[in-house]
């Protein structure tokens, strides 16, 4: 091959590169929440949240009780591949809420892969076994357990090695947990019927209880709140429950989600969703902040 074609053709491969890179940076959506305008609020910050998606991030900066001091949401179109390093190395170099790692102790990540094992049936490597053989887990991803204390159990779960390595990079080594692991925190005992949601923009999961225990547990994608309230009504015809006595509450990743409260809730007159009350040009993060409200309670 003449040395003109080698140079030509390497030009090009660098030039769609580079077009791959800029396509993904130039669409990166981002969202900010700040408690109040103030140049010290990054001062305030004691605690750390992270969650990583297939195509996004969050980071969210608590003091020492627990409120949400600042909040950033990041993402990119859903139509190029998952877990694409170009966009998290982008995000997570230039985040300023990662300029103290010892204030990060977990990393949660999103895994539609999951089964639950109960502490007498638990063996690792059955426990592994089980899990691939319900879901195909690809070379390319770990398998993590993470133990439900409320419900005497273990969550095993597979996530793409990314998680891992980027844990391994950019979060101080912090243990990996699943984004959803707040909804087995059995808090709801005095409720008859409770359903807990967590969405991202096409998928999610809900856990439905009767008084603390855990009845059912699922994840799935969906395309409008229509689907959601089909698999909610369809978990509890199987489980008996009235509509009417069922308690829901959910969270959401993105601000853009928030319209999911208001759809629901002309199928299930009983959600809740006065979580949290941000200032009104805010109103949107609410379910956002409930979610992180919710998965700080996992992290010790």
């Amino acid at each position: 091959m003449a040395v003109g074609r080698k140079v030509y053709l390497a030009k090009l491969f660098y030039n769609c590169v580079l077009s791959m890179h800029s396509t993904i940076i130039s669409s990166i959506k981002h969202h900010i929440y700040k408690a109040r305008e103030s140049e010290t609020l990054m001062s305030e910050v004691s605690r750390i949240i992270c969650v990583l998606m297939p195509h996004a991030f969050l980071v969210a900066g608590l003091n020492s009780s627990g409120k949400i001091k600042l909040a950033q949401y990041y993402g990119y179109d859903k139509q190029l591949e998952p877990w694409h390093n170009d966009f998290f190395e982008q995000v997570l170099k230039n985040e300023p809420l990662l300029g103290d790692l010892s204030i990060l102790p977990k990393v949660f990540i999103a895994s539609g892969k999951q089964i639950i094992v109960p502490d007498e049936l638990y063996n690792k490597e059955d426990a592994e076994a089980w899990l691939r053989s319900m879901h195909f887990v690809e070379a390319d991803e770990a398998v993590y357990e993470y133990h439900l204390d409320d419900d005497k159990a273990q969550l095993v779960f597979a996530a793409p090695h990314t998680g891992e390595a980027l844990a391994k990079r950019y979060f101080n080594h912090a243990t990996i947990r699943p984004l959803n692991a707040y909804q087995y925190k059995c808090e709801e005992t005095d409720i008859p019927y409770f359903a807990h949601g967590t969405f991202m923009e096409e998928s999610g999961w809900i856990s439905l209880r009767k008084k603390g225990k855990l009845l059912w547990n699922h994840y799935f994608t969906y395309g409008n709140a229509e689907e959601i309230a089909y698999y909610l009504a369809s978990a509890c015809k199987e489980h008996d429950i009235p509509h009417s006595e069922l308690t829901i509450q959910f969270g959401v990743v993105c601000p853009e989600l928030q319209h999911l409260a208001a759809e629901l809730k002309a199928f299930f007159p009983s959600l809740r969703d006065d979580n949290v009350s941000p200032d009104a040009s805010y109103q949107s993060w609410a379910p956002v902040l409930y979610m992180i409200q919710q998965i700080n309670k996992c992290v010790s």
